[in-house]
């Protein structure tokens, strides 16, 4: 099973009805879990489902993956029965290695090595550092996952966000009658639809509307709630501009 870590799935109960529908597809299949749209998303990847895998009619051949689509788009998506990609997916071992050794061997050769070099300490394995740094950089998605014959997906329903916008962690934080959601310190006065991300300086917001207020020891983001799309543009001036502050701290 491979999962996000920073995804939220709160009916961990419902989760694990799908992986149980899942199991049997997964025997010779990459079985991906598509959630039913619950809006015309621009945020997310879609599949169409193709037809029912033989002895596993819950989960379908993948038919076609679609990235992030225009506005205008998903509206055509989600009437011709595409799912959004949640990138989790159940999945014999054996089948993506070899998948990965077919169509993404410059992957799968360093990370075989990253594994077989690995150390043991008590109860935890460290990968060979080496050896994984020779990977090529690349999603599984794009490596392998749009590469084979062999994925298939699970139509599901149960609760899921990737936590990947702004507007998504607003949604799933509790929000006061004004709309606003806040961690940390603060305090908000004559604002709607705002969301605050502190630390422990207060952080005070008066009279604003739908933004995001992101506090880190060594920046600030304030930011409209939907700017999530243009954050990887930002990223990249912030690296030329300011690279200090995006230096991994060790």
């Amino acid at each position: 099973m491979v999962v996000a870590s920073d995804h939220a799935i709160p009916d961990v109960g419902l989760f694990h009805d799908h992986i149980e529908m899942a199991l049997s597809a997964a025997k010779d299949h990459i079985v991906l879990f598509g959630l039913q749209p619950q809006e015309p998303s621009i945020d997310y990847g879609y599949i169409l489902p193709g037809t029912e895998v033989k002895k596993a009619p819950a989960a379908h051949l993948v038919s076609k993956f679609a990235e992030k689509p225009t506005a205008s788009v998903t509206e055509i998506y989600i009437a011709k029965g595409y799912l959004w990609n949640s990138g989790n997916f159940i999945c014999d071992p054996h089948v993506l290695l070899e998948e990965a050794k077919s169509s993404a061997p410059d992957i799968a050769g360093p990370a075989l090595k990253a594994s077989q070099n690995m150390k043991h300490s008590d109860d935890f394995y460290s990968l060979d550092e080496t050896s994984f740094a020779e990977a090529k950089s690349l999603s599984i998605d794009f490596a392998v996952l749009e590469r084979t014959s062999k994925a298939a997906v699970l139509p599901s329903h149960f609760p899921w966000s990737d936590l990947g916008t702004w507007k998504s962690i607003h949604e799933i934080l509790p929000q006061d009658e004004n709309g606003n959601a806040s961690v940390g310190k603060t305090q908000l006065t004559h604002s709607k639809n705002v969301l605050v991300l502190g630390d422990d300086r207060l952080v005070v917001v008066e009279g604003l509307e739908s933004v995001v207020v992101s506090v880190t020891p060594d920046a600030i983001l304030v930011a409209h709630l939907d700017t999530s799309a243009k954050m990887k543009l930002l990223v990249e001036k912030l690296k030329a501009d300011y690279p200090d502050v995006l230096k991994i701290k060790k």
